[in-house]
């Protein structure tokens, strides 16, 4: 369920060296979701529990956890590589593969504890990653521990841009819609919803 993400390293973006497989001191550098195309659409959702059922869900959104590691690229640059899984966490009976990841990493988290967490208080923490080649070369991180007791901590470039800074920020509407006037109480309904009310 992971995906690579490969440095660049050139001057074209389509140049891009893999990150070796290996265990590695890492940080986490970025967390953020991803509206995707879903890759079982229109498949047998649960052959075991429902053979006729069809997953209908056109896109499923991913979250990706992005870790920089203490390996360099061949200009000096940290090297990075990413994990990607569902964003759900799953069920108490059918944790997702986001949850598993989550809980390998800090297995002294009680399943509330991680079931609570905001993804985004990953960003920062120290991790002992390991990183997997598969035979076309793409690296992806297949499992994070808790760092070992005394590991050099890795450190997040004050350079580096996370990925909701990359992407291109919307120009001002240079006709904003303008919000309509308050037309004050209408008959036979209260000006106020009152404190009662479950709404």
């Amino acid at each position: 369920m992971s995906t690579p993400l490969k440095p660049p390293t050139g001057t074209s973006a389509s140049e891009f060296v893999a990150h070796p497989p290996g265990s590695f001191m890492a940080v986490c550098a970025d967390v953020y979701a991803k509206e995707e195309d879903n890759f079982f659409f229109g498949k047998v959702k649960d052959p075991k529990k429902d053979p006729n059922k069809l997953d209908d869900r056109k896109t499923v959104t991913k979250a990706y956890i992005v870790f920089l590691t203490e390996h360099l690229t061949e200009d000096g640059k940290p090297s990075y590589v990413n994990t990607r899984e569902s964003f759900s966490w799953g069920t108490e009976d059918f944790p997702s593969n986001l949850f598993k990841f989550v809980k390998g990493w800090f297995p002294t988290a009680t399943n509330e504890q991680i079931r609570d967490m905001d993804l985004q208080a990953l960003v920062g923490k120290s991790a002992y990653i390991t990183v997997v080649q598969n035979d076309k070369g793409y690296s992806k991180v297949s499992s994070a521990a808790a760092a070992p007791n005394g590991a050099q901590k890795v450190a997040i470039p004050a350079d580096f841009k996370r990925h909701d800074e990359k992407q291109p920020s919307t120009p001002p509407n240079p006709n904003p819609i303008q919000p309509l006037a308050d037309p004050g109480p209408i008959a036979g309904y209260p000006a106020k919803v009152p404190e009662t009310s479950p709404f």
